[in-house]
């Protein structure tokens, strides 16, 4: 009986194997992807054609989030959600009624979403005629993308086919999309076809840079400013279909997310929209809704209070509302600066970005991108002029090379570098990344302080965070970039490492003083292995990162090995409060040369270092430290609603905080320092400090209050602006 048990398993092993691999339809060909896409085009462009005009319903949210640049100021996130009845008419008018609407907004700052601010798409969200891009409405000029899937479209698009998904009747071919020339208004990502029915019926893409239809205006209520801008970059939109009128899929769900900016002032836009219903080409549609005004305001008072009764503030969003907008808004935001911290050249990581998110560029020359980008002032090279050029995929799909060169008016040194990063995989998931150089670096976290903002404030005051020396070398790395938020990569480098001196003493204020000393450095060739893992949520941020060289098996002038570590934790308590745990920790052996030495403690300029502030700037060096601090936070709004009736405490914050510290420097590392300019001041045991600060609400000038170990029984008053 066992026997035949084994036998029967056997054989149904083997015709399982027999079944898995005869096709139950022939192979997907080019040839076949060019008839399905050609078939489906047909489908798509039959239904539009038969379509003149169409009556819908729905519910929207749009949630906008404030970045305020130059200084990354966060506001309360501004969140409008309306009910709405739409007619739409061919080739491309929309005409809307607003029948119950709820808006939440700072105090301050009022964005108008509904009067043509952001307009809710056409039931086809695309356009289907290409003599129609860029047509004028009556109110503004719409730069809809181009179908994929309208007839000629072949001329516009590239089509790739990804995988396939069932058999049979029920077999489905996701394809990739990308257009062929990113001056016209178009789309990358995928969709999903029904083979049998040739038709479309799901889609995940990103609207290309030529494709706008933003309007958008900003007014403060008080003195009447306003402001209009049009245009919007990284538009991502995800749909999800039904068959509602003939062949074509309208959709029922669309949920996007766009960027615009307006005076320096970066805002995000994620909206989830809700079509309840359709009906195509009406015989007698609501006069109220066709009248030529685009935009009608008609809110039902009776239907808002039905609508938003389960709201238990309908002038403000929830905690629940504000926490999940923020995550999704600033896990964004951390996905793109992992990848900055992640990839040594910066305008890599910015086009790599992009690549993985299926835009593609051209030649792109840096001098037009972002003034920080090639001018720099610091207090080695005093002013740097540089130029670069970028280009997406020169030799190979799906990779990036940058060539970079600069001078430094002051040093009177040239530095030059070349960039390459190459994705080896279609999830672009994993990349290799190689660097030739000759420049000036420094060991800072990118996260302490930007090169402009460093260049802004050592300009001005002299405020100079960076410790710098000249590198000349290679590194070449494999990196794996998991998900949106975790990272890793790991790196050959091979360089040499030489002094670097001061050579100006401008600045705009403090002209008299002196610039902060740059520390000397053990010269030499460094042949080593550096690795890095990276973990950025908007509420959790992780880094761990290492470098290890040897003298014996690498050949290297330097012996050491060393690991560090950050981690940042954010809770909220109640609506009003914020608590902050801070980590920081780093160990290491063998002779640690004074330029990797871990320094911590005191301000920069719109940052804590190490989030201390009772203690200056790079207080505490060693080759071993840890450092700690836990901070609360409360806005006054919380103690106004309990009973301190004073009308400036809603403007205020009231901060509390805890920090410790510890810092060691062995022996056969400090007699680094005895024959140069190095600082080797560590703790005396364990450091602390206990401080309360009261500030603004976005904490631009505060007062703090600080007593620690070194000042003992004195309070130390310490005023802070743009901390």
């Amino acid at each position: 009986m066992l026997n035949n048990f084994i036998c029967n398993k056997k054989a149904i092993f083997i015709l399982v194997t027999i079944l898995y691999f005869l096709p139950n339809s022939p192979a997907f060909s080019q040839t076949n992807l060019d008839s399905l896409i050609h078939k489906v085009q047909i489908k798509s462009q039959n239904s539009y054609d038969s379509i003149d005009s169409v009556l819908f319903s729905g519910h929207t949210k749009s949630y906008v989030y404030f970045s305020y640049g130059p200084f990354d100021l966060k506001l309360v996130p501004y969140m409008e959600e309306y009910y709405f009845d739409g007619y739409w008419i061919k080739p491309d008018s929309i005409r809307m009624v607003i029948k119950a609407q709820r808006i939440v907004a700072p105090d301050s700052v009022n964005v108008n979403i509904g009067k043509d601010t952001f307009p809710i798409h056409n039931p086809f969200h695309y356009l289907f005629d290409p003599s129609l891009i860029g047509f004028k409405d009556s109110t503004n000029e719409k730069l809809w993308p181009f179908y994929p899937f309208a007839l000629g479209a072949d001329s516009l698009y590239y089509y790739e086919k990804i995988n396939e998904i069932g058999f049979g009747d029920n077999k489905v071919v996701t394809v990739s999309v990308a257009p062929k020339d990113n001056d016209i208004p178009a789309v990358h990502g995928t969709y999903q076809l029904d083979v049998n029915k040739n038709e479309v019926v799901g889609s995940d893409v990103l609207f290309n840079e030529a494709t706008s239809f933003v309007r958008s205006s900003v007014n403060r209520r008080k003195d009447g400013f306003s402001l209009s801008v049009s245009g919007s970059e990284n538009h991502k939109m995800k749909t999800k279909k039904a068959l509602l009128y003939g062949n074509y899929w309208l959709p029922t769900n669309l949920e996007e997310e766009f960027d615009i900016r307006i005076m320096g002032i970066s805002v995000k836009i994620n909206r989830i929209i809700e079509f309840e219903s359709y009906i195509v080409n009406p015989t007698s549609p609501d006069s109220t809704i066709i009248k030529n005004k685009k935009i009608i305001y008609l809110p039902d008072s009776t239907l808002e209070k039905k609508l938003f009764a389960d709201v238990e503030y309908p002038s403000k969003l929830s905690r629940e509302e504000q926490e999940q907008l923020i995550k999704k808004i600033e896990d964004k935001f951390s996905a793109e600066n992992l990848f900055t911290e992640l990839i040594e050249s910066e305008s890599i990581a910015k086009q790599a970005f992009r690549i993985g998110l299926e835009q593609k560029f051209g030649t792109y020359f840096r001098f037009a991108q972002d003034l920080g980008k090639y001018v720099a002032y610091n207090r080695v090279e005093g002013l740097r002029l540089n130029y670069g050029i970028d280009v997406t995929n020169p030799v190979l799909k799906n990779s990036v090379l940058s060539i970079i060169g600069g001078y430094g008016f002051k040093d009177q040194e040239w530095k030059a570098g070349a960039s390459f990063l190459q994705y080896l995989d279609k999830k672009k998931k994993i990349f290799l990344e190689g660097n030739l150089y000759r420049a000036i670096t420094f060991e800072e976290n990118k996260k302490l302080i930007t090169t402009g903002k460093n260049s802004f404030t050592s300009l001005l005051y002299k405020g100079d965070y960076r410790d710098y020396y000249y590198k000349t070398g290679s590194n070449f790395g494999i990196g794996f970039h998991a998900t949106d938020n975790l990272a890793f990569k790991i790196s050959a480098v091979s360089q040499n490492e030489d002094n670097a001196t001061i050579h100006t003493r401008f600045s705009i204020f403090k002209y008299k003083e002196k610039f902060r000393s740059n520390p000397g450095i053990i010269e030499g060739r460094l042949n080593g292995i550096r690795s890095v893992l990276l973990y950025r949520l908007y509420n959790f941020d992780f880094d761990l990162s290492g470098e290890f060289s040897n003298s014996k098996y690498l050949h290297s002038d330097f012996s050491y090995g060393f690991l560090k570590s950050n981690l940042q934790k954010k809770f909220r308590p109640t609506y009003h409060s914020n608590l902050n745990l801070f980590l920081s920790g780093a160990y290491s052996s063998g002779e640690l040369p004074p330029q990797k030495w871990f320094d911590f403690g005191g301000k920069t300029f719109i940052n804590y270092y190490g989030n201390l502030r009772g203690v200056n700037y790079k207080a505490f060096t060693g080759d071993k430290m840890i450092a700690s601090t836990l901070e609360y936070s409360i806005n006054g709004s919380a103690l106004y609603s309990l009973g301190m009736k004073l009308g400036i405490i809603k403007a205020l914050k009231l901060t509390l905080w805890n920090g410790l510290g510890w810092s060691s420097l062995s022996a056969k590392n400090k007699r680094f320092a005895e024959e140069l300019n190095i600082p080797t001041e560590t703790t005396t045991g364990i450091y602390h400090e206990l401080g309360i600060g009261i500030s603004d609400r976005l904490n631009i000038f505060r007062i703090d209050l600080i007593r620690n170990t070194i000042s003992k029984n004195i309070v130390q008053v310490s005023l802070n602006v743009l901390r």
